[in-house]
């Protein structure tokens, strides 16, 4: 009998939209528009999109502020989704189940009433549900749990294990800057910002990707750095490549590296391990040869 194995692929979305306040005050009046988030790609699961949407004065719930959340599909695809809001200051909580098949969806809730959304006592846009906080040179950034969990194993070890950073609720990293820890965070919730980073910053990020385990960032990262390798950047994309224990990316350096060293000019060789340069000279320049007998 055949079998058919089934994968299951998680992928976690959290939002952060800001809405200017002169945006919000135009919507102030019941209309058919809204404001609307970008729409960002799942990014483990080929041909899924999703958004949200916010209506401060709902066209046909006038009087009332509503929210949306759109997935849209461009593949015959299952999605199994849980989703879960909760704004503190207007004592405000969903939590629901549903499933996708094949069409596109959107599910729309009421969020609070349009004068509680305009009341100042009441800054429903400014409440966080992040629980825990990483800090780096001083500085802290906010972030989910549940986020850093699905990410990394070693961060959902630490969460279970009764440490004093998961009971404190706060880790501090001391072997990377704010900025790298920084937008490493916000790369977890959504990877197709690493076009943003600077090149150092991006090596920087593989760095901290593999310390902590966290797949598949890492992979797409390191599949990226790949594709800007030249003579200007192989020595440092290698130096990086064999802190981060990057297998491809360091093997792709290294057959750059002995297919230019003997026609280019490579930049930087000196910053390499020294094992790792000699090793590449031999492999280069030194060939081997097994004797024969007439």
């Amino acid at each position: 009998m055949d079998s058919a194995v089934i994968q299951k692929l998680k992928c976690p979305i959290a939002f952060e939209l800001t809405i200017p306040e002169d945006k919000l005050e135009e919507q102030k009046e019941a209309s058919e528009d809204c404001l609307f988030s970008e729409f960002y790609e799942a990014f483990n699961i080929p041909g899924v999109e999703y958004n949200i949407k916010l209506f401060p004065n709902h066209y046909v719930h006038a009087g009332e502020s509503w929210f949306e959340f759109s997935i849209l599909l461009s593949n015959p695809i299952k999605i199994d989704a849980n989703i879960k809001i909760e704004i503190k200051s207007a004592n405000y909580i969903s939590e629901k189940n549903f499933v996708v098949f094949e069409d596109d969806y959107a599910d729309c809730e009421k969020l609070c009433t349009t004068e509680e959304l305009f009341d100042p006592e009441k800054p429903l846009w400014k409440q966080e549900t992040k629980d825990f906080v990483m800090a780096a040179e001083g500085k802290e950034i906010d972030v989910h749990k549940w986020v850093l969990a699905l990410r990394s194993p070693v961060f959902a070890r630490m969460f279970e294990s009764g440490m004093k950073e998961a009971e404190e609720n706060k880790v501090i990293i001391t072997d990377f800057s704010f900025i790298v820890v920084e937008k490493a965070i916000k790369l977890c919730y959504h990877p197709s910002l690493v076009s943003h980073s600077t090149l150092e910053e991006k090596m920087k990020l593989l760095q901290f990707f593999n310390k902590y385990d966290i797949h598949p960032l890492k992979d797409n990262l390191e599949t990226y750095l790949i594709t800007v390798l030249n003579e200007l950047t192989v020595c440092r994309l290698t130096k990086a490549a064999l802190l981060s224990n990057a297998i491809k990316l360091e093997t792709k350096c290294t057959e750059f590296l002995k297919d230019a060293i003997k026609t280019k000019p490579i930049f930087d060789f000196d910053i390499l391990d020294k094992d790792f340069a000699l090793n590449l000279f031999k492999g280069t320049f030194c060939h081997m040869s097994e004797a024969k007998i007439d």
